[in-house]
């Protein structure tokens, strides 16, 4: 009796180990397993993201993205954890503390006292009932620990972090800012390579917000930052585009979530309709299909194609229409926020984005449990269910 008893709490020990349960009858059940983008449709050209691409990016606990820490401009890979996730913590540590304060906020004014020391710009701000993601645009006089902070989140609020009347402690966290962001796709359709975005100047790299997206990390760019591909081996439409975005309302003309462009700064691109609110379109060589029925401030899960004349498709939040959209342009490289000729610049926050070289099917891009949108609004908790 006493070696099953041992037996059996070996065998539980190991279930434990392994994150298996026990279901009924003592069979071991597996742990649910990570799906991302590319367990959905696979053969990206390229995918950036602040999750893994696929369950087995997941498992190898690959680098998402390289960070720049405002403090001392040093730098650090911030991995992807077995979950998918990506590793916030080892980021958030990374950081390291900026300042702590007790603060009212106004509109996009914080005033604070008590503060340990005087903020920075670009600092994230976290605290009971502050609207996240929140950080800092620009410091005012702070005397002996009192002081003014102009505040943002990228997210077309007038009130971008939230009103408190009442004081309330917070944390600022030095900011931290992408340098590259690692393309997951594993097709290392650069020379070979993988297809890496990156920016090396310091005043055009997006933001890493720690709380963004249903208490999940985002990329955030406030009109002047971008991220940009090597140059890839040319591919011709169609092509699929993909992205988890949040655009604001006073975003400018044509502003840019995804583009796959030419040399020239023509290609394929999710994108907001010249200067219209609420829009968001899939273009190709300057021919667009777009929606006009989008919330701005929200977040969107969008998928479309792109080179099929006619027949392009433009899909948000597993929502589908079809339209016209550009036959021609052979691209080379993929720009996040913006275009390769550094216009059509986004204010706003991104979640993951990528280019696959052919169209999707309608049960990717559609709606359903198995579509694209579904497991983008699965993991994100975007606005729409898919």
């Amino acid at each position: 009796m006493w070696r099953f008893l041992v037996a059996l709490l070996l065998l539980c020990a190991s279930a434990q180990a392994q994150d298996y349960p026990i279901i009924g009858g003592g069979v071991l059940a597996p742990a649910a397993t990570y799906s991302g983008p590319g367990n959905v449709v696979s053969g990206a050209t390229a995918w950036y993201g602040l999750r893994a691409y696929n369950a087995a990016y997941a498992v190898a606990g690959s680098n998402a993205i390289n960070v720049r820490r405002a403090s001392d401009n040093s730098t650090e890979n911030i991995a992807v954890l077995s979950t998918g996730a990506l590793n916030i913590s080892a980021a958030n540590t990374f950081a390291g503390t900026d300042a702590t304060a007790s603060c009212t906020f106004a509109t996009t004014t914080a005033t604070c006292t008590g503060a340990s020391s005087t903020p920075h710009v670009g600092s994230t701000i976290t605290g009971s009932g502050v609207t996240e993601p929140c950080y800092v645009t620009a410091v005012g006089t702070f005397t002996g620990g009192s002081g003014t902070l102009t505040v943002s989140g990228n997210n077309g609020l007038s009130a971008p972090c939230g009103t408190i009347a009442s004081a309330t402690s917070i944390t600022l966290q030095y900011g931290l800012y992408v340098t590259e962001a690692y393309d997951q796709s594993g097709s290392n359709a650069c020379s070979s390579a993988p297809c890496n975005a990156s920016q090396g100047t310091a005043a055009d790299q997006p933001q890493l917000f720690p709380t963004c997206i249903n208490l999940l990390p985002c990329l955030s760019g406030s009109g002047s930052r971008l991220l940009i591909s090597s140059a890839f081996t040319a591919i011709a439409t169609p092509q699929s585009l993909s992205a988890v975005y949040n655009m604001s309302s006073t975003a400018g003309s044509f502003s840019e979530v995804i583009a796959s462009q030419s040399n020239a700064g023509v290609g394929s691109a999710i994108q907001k309709d010249s200067s219209t609110a609420n829009s968001i379109c899939v273009s190709n060589n300057g021919t667009s299909t777009c929606n006009t029925s989008v919330p701005d401030g929200s977040w969107h899960a969008v998928q479309g194609i792109v080179g099929t004349g006619s027949s392009g498709i433009l899909s948000v939040d597993g929502s589908s229409s079809s339209g016209s959209v550009g036959t021609t342009s052979t691209q080379t490289t993929v720009v996040l926020f913006a275009s390769t000729s550094s216009t059509h610049l986004m204010t706003g926050n991104i979640a993951e984005a990528g280019i696959w070289p052919s169209a999707f099917s309608s049960t990717v891009y559609g709606s359903g449990a198995g579509s694209l949108c579904h497991n983008q609004y699965s993991y994100w908790a975007t606005s729409v269910s898919c």
